[in-house]
């Protein structure tokens, strides 16, 4: 069955395959800490960061429940745009290759390239970024899944000495789009807010709201996915999440005003949507709000200043959904800005 969309002035026809539902990969479907050492020549890696870095080659190793040690070749290069720079991020974020040549253990079967989050200047700051994709998790399985691991990084030429960190997997993209018996949307195709799946992106401007975060938009397909439906309209997906005042991470205090970051962030985007529309995507949030805190409550990482401070500032957002003057102020008057 072929469907349609009018793209502004491009038409768009996708055709619809009924897509068999992959399952998820051996490496998410574990929540457990997951820890292994990467060894690579460390300095050439930190120090590749222009405008296209090359891929360094690396060892990955970690022990498997048996107590063996897998090892497997990958590749390794520094990404991202603004993390990637030097006076931002002591280390980058990482883009991982898994060579298809190689025979790859258990755990990585399946991944060809990979998405690391590293700890670029401290260790808090990704954790609470890997919580907010939780958060996002409870509320949709249209979503990435992510997996927390500490890396030991060995410096093969031994210039370096080594370090260990917090990190986190992001799942492929289209391993993402299968999950969800659709295929990524070729970012080139233009999209407005009314070619999208409106529920969803209903759900994903009140969670960049409930999260202090600005950094997102459709048009330009500024942190966000966009994957195909076969039910209906495209589905956007929502990543990178270390500029919400939530995380507060240093290198985006760009004030130096003493109000806390999630207040002088939260704002709602602009969204035109009914009372009724708005109601039933916060019935959503209310449904999941125990699931929400105790993943906070029962964290294992977070420091517990952390868990004190965002369970307040998830409290206050839900205490402004319950507010009827506060949800048409915030909300439902945002589509007149």
């Amino acid at each position: 069955m072929k469907k349609c969309y009018a793209l502004l002035w491009t038409w768009v026809c996708l055709v619809t395959i009924s897509f068999a539902q992959a399952p998820v990969t051996p490496l998410f479907q574990d929540e457990n800490l997951l820890s292994f050492t990467l060894e690579t020549n460390l300095q050439t890696f930190l120090d590749d960061r222009g405008g296209d870095p090359d891929y360094h080659d690396a060892v990955l190793s970690y022990t498997d429940e048996k107590g063996k040690i897998q090892s497997t070749q990958v590749e390794i290069k520094a990404r991202g745009r603004y993390r990637r720079d030097k006076l931002v991020c002591y280390f980058p974020p990482i883009r991982m290759k898994f060579p298809k040549k190689e025979d790859h253990p258990p755990l990585f079967e399946g991944q060809h390239k990979l998405k690391v989050v590293t700890h670029c200047q401290d260790q808090e700051y990704i954790l609470r970024e890997y919580y907010l994709y939780k958060v996002y998790n409870l509320l949709t399985d249209k979503s990435f899944k992510v997996r927390l691991a500490k890396i030991r990084y060995i410096d093969t030429e031994e210039s370096l000495p080594d370090e260990e960190s917090y990190a986190f997997f992001i799942e492929d993209e289209n391993d993402m789009a299968a999950r969800n018996n659709g295929a990524p949307l070729d970012e080139s195709i233009s999209l407005g807010n009314n070619d999208v799946d409106r529920d969803l992106l209903t759900i994903t401007h009140i969670f960049n709201f409930m999260i202090a975060n600005k950094d997102f938009g459709l048009n330009v397909r500024q942190n966000l996915k966009v994957i195909t439906n076969q039910d209906g309209k495209p589905i956007v997906v929502p990543y990178d999440f270390d500029w919400a005042g939530i995380v507060d991470a240093s290198y985006t205090k760009l004030t130096s005003s003493k109000k806390a970051a999630y207040y002088e962030r939260q704002r709602f985007l602009p969204l035109c949507r009914t009372e009724e529309e708005f109601q039933q995507a916060f019935d959503l949030y209310e449904a999941k709000k125990d699931e929400i805190f105790a993943l906070y409550e029962n964290s294992l990482y977070l420091s517990e200043e952390t868990v004190k401070e965002t369970l307040k500032y998830f409290k206050d957002f839900y205490k402004t959904i319950q507010k009827s003057k506060k949800v048409e102020e915030i909300f439902i008057n945002s589509c007149n800005e």
